[in-house]
């Protein structure tokens, strides 16, 4: 069974959907050997929790975090104060809406 990956909107275009923008930067980080998992929310986890977290294996013990949305996809109240104390933490937090979204992101932290 195959997984639908994209809409068509009212304005005739394509539009990825999250499980596919999720996939394709889950496909970067494992060709990149980027060690990273999929938090998978329940009752029992805490609310607001990213869709993915990793971190580098460059001893420098930094983690990252990304919530991921399509174009639309909004932000729950608990999702926004992860972020926020993702950013006053020092903490890499991202909201990729795109594969290039995401890539640029990255580009931009990972010598940093």
């Amino acid at each position: 069974m195959t997984r639908k990956t994209f809409r068509i909107g009212k304005d005739g275009k394509i539009h990825l959907l999250e499980n596919a923008i999720r996939g394709q930067i889950r496909d970067f980080l494992r060709q990149n050997g980027i060690y990273h998992w999929l938090n998978v929310q329940s009752p029992l986890s805490h609310k607001g929790l990213p869709d993915i977290t990793g971190h580098f294996r460059d001893g420098s013990g930094r983690v990252f975090h990304l919530e991921v949305k399509t174009e639309r996809g909004k932000l729950s109240k608990p999702q926004i104060l992860f972020g926020e104390r993702c950013k006053e933490d020092n903490i890499a937090y991202c909201v990729p809406r795109s594969f290039e979204d995401f890539e640029k992101w990255f580009l931009s932290i990972k010598g940093n």
